[in-house]
């Protein structure tokens, strides 16, 4: 992620999506990304073979963005907590970016 950040007009994205991310991402250099691109719908879907310990990672960033109210992101993986993506799947598609 901080490699991509450092990319040039990367604030002129519209839309910004990683399928099939395997355990490579620092979950906490997600958070900064997100909110430092507001106007940008970021979508994140990980690939099946992530460890526990990083869904417990994924599930702390998808409390904090529920809890934040953000709603530019979208973040998937097998065996996540149907309630919490229902939440971010409704915010991430009811927002309309200009």
């Amino acid at each position: 992620m901080k490699n991509i950040c450092k990319l040039k007009n990367l604030q002129n994205l519209r839309l910004f999506v990683l399928p099939s991310i395997p355990e490579v991402l620092n979950i906490d250099d997600l958070l900064p990304f997100i909110k430092n691109h507001p106007n940008t719908k970021i979508r994140f879907s990980f690939n099946e073979e992530i460890s526990e310990e990083y869904k417990i990672q994924l599930d702390a960033l998808i409390d904090t963005l529920i809890k934040s109210e953000i709603t530019n992101c979208l973040i998937q993986y097998d065996g996540q907590n149907q309630e919490k993506y229902k939440i971010l799947n409704d915010r991430y598609h009811r927002r309309i970016f200009k």
